[in-house]
This record gives structure tokens, sequence and C-alpha cells, in this order.
């Protein structure tokens, strides 16, 4: 079972305000105009949650804190080649790592300013290689909407990363499902052209693969979730969870950013 479905905000976008930095930058470092933008992370009740760490990687890392009230302000460079979707990430210990999506159209900034998470639970498996944007394929694209990105070139076709069973978590789930945000995702042929594999480390004859549906055609995120049952993995097997770039008839792979790999067992 897989789905795809385009992120809801439950907050209105927010635009950003735009300041102006004295010559040799503030304490971000930034020369000339920033925008500043002001949100909050909480939990599912709506209390904020401090010192929470939201970062965006572009040029070079930016990123604020969240103080006791969940609230942060992060300031981004105003003269930068944006792409019209991009990412961040809201992290701290023990808690489940969310991006934050930013909207660049018609030379404003704007993103969803509130971001909810909650507490890491036993259940959860987080996939700690994937706690930043990864660009896939073959960085062969054209500047259609569906392919602008945060990183322009390609850090490969595959990306993997492997957790192990344990014995309780093989007597207690019999399923693994796994959910993370995309954007680029093309269908170009009738089965998929990416997909996303759970195998036994690796091995051959091992992989379960389902195909991944594409993501929105304007080039925003979209929320990713696979379900995978575990029926053929038993107790201290190493589960290999693997997202990969396909090459459709025409060789031409697709190319496609993610972040934020998580899984649940139930």
């Amino acid at each position: 079972m897989n789905q795809s479905r385009a992120l809801t905000a439950v907050t209105a976008l927010s635009t950003t305000l735009m300041f102006l930095t004295a010559c040799g930058g503030g304490s971000d470092g930034i020369d000339g105009a920033v925008w500043v933008n002001k949100g909050q992370v909480v939990d599912a009740g709506g209390t904020g949650i401090n010192d929470v760490n939201v970062s965006v990687v572009l040029d070079k890392t930016y990123s604020a804190t969240t103080d006791t009230s969940g609230n942060y302000e992060l300031r981004l460079p105003k003269e930068y080649a944006y792409p019209t979707h991009f990412s961040g990430l809201a992290t701290k210990q023990g808690i489940v790592p969310y991006p934050v999506f930013f909207t660049y159209e018609s030379g404003k900034l704007s993103f969803i300013n509130k971001t909810t998470t909650r507490a890491v639970q036993e259940s959860d498996i987080l996939f700690q290689s994937s706690m930043k944007v990864i660009h896939l394929g073959d960085s062969n694209y054209t500047g259609s909407s569906n392919s602008q990105f945060q990183f322009p070139n390609a850090t490969g076709t595959v990306w993997s990363e492997t957790a192990t069973l344990s014995a309780a978590q093989s007597a207690k789930y019999t399923q693994l499902c796994i959910s993370f945000f995309a954007k680029g995702i093309d269908d170009n042929s009738p089965n998929g052209q990416s997909t996303l594999s759970l195998s036994r480390n690796g091995q051959p004859g091992t992989y379960i693969n389902q195909s991944i549906p594409p993501t929105q055609r304007d080039g925003s995120y979209s929320a990713i979730n696979n379900c995978f049952s575990l029926q053929t993995f038993k107790a201290e097997d190493v589960i290999r969870v693997q997202l990969n770039s396909l090459p459709a008839t025409s060789g031409d792979f697709d190319d496609f950013e993610f972040i934020a790999v998580t899984g649940v067992l139930k």
C-alpha cells in the first residue's frame, strides 16, 4: 500500500518580513537584506516545544532555536536563487523530526509557520542520514516547475539506511510503514519510475519493492506513506530501507528530492 498526498497547512501560509542589515552582516553572518521567518513548533495539543533547532541548508546552514513557547525567528538571505519550493527541518533529541516548508514566488518568501510534531515512541525508527534534503537522479532535468531543486546536483540514484529488527519488535509488530516528504517524482512509465524497497540488508531475493506515487506537479512537497509486511523478516534481521531513482525507457533517471524518512512499526 502506498499513498501520496499534498501537504495541507494547519495555519495560513505566513509571508516573511524583510529587513536590512548593516554591511558586514548580523550575528547570522548574512550581508544585506534578510527574510525574517517567525514560526512556532508545537506538540499535538498546541503547546510550544522549546530548544528545537529549525534549520535550512542553502549555500550554508541557516538555523534558529525555539524559545520556551516554541517560537523562533529564522533569518534567510534575500539575495539567493531560491527554488519555488524548498524545505528546512525541525529537530530535537526525543522528538520526531519534521520539515518546515517554504515557497518563493513573485519575489516574496512565505512558509508554513506552525510545525506540529510529537515525542519519539518505541515503535518509531528514525533514519538519520535522511534528516536533510537529498537529491536523487542523474542531474539531467529541465527547468519545469516540477524540476526546481534546492540542490541542483544529484548525490546518486540510490539512498539507503538500515535498522535492526529486535526480538521484541518482531514478536509485537507485523508491518513497517515508511513515511517521508518528496518533490519532483514523475510517473513516466506504467509501473512508476521511482521505488521504495525493503530488503534483508540488500541480499538478493529479499527485496520488496513498491512504486512511489507521483508528487505534486507544481514542484511542492507531498507526504508519502508506504507500508510493508514484515512476514518475511525475523528477529535480529537487518532491514535495509532504500529509495531508488530508476531509468525510464529513454534511459533518463527521475530527479527528485526528499527529506525526513521515518518508520513506524505496527
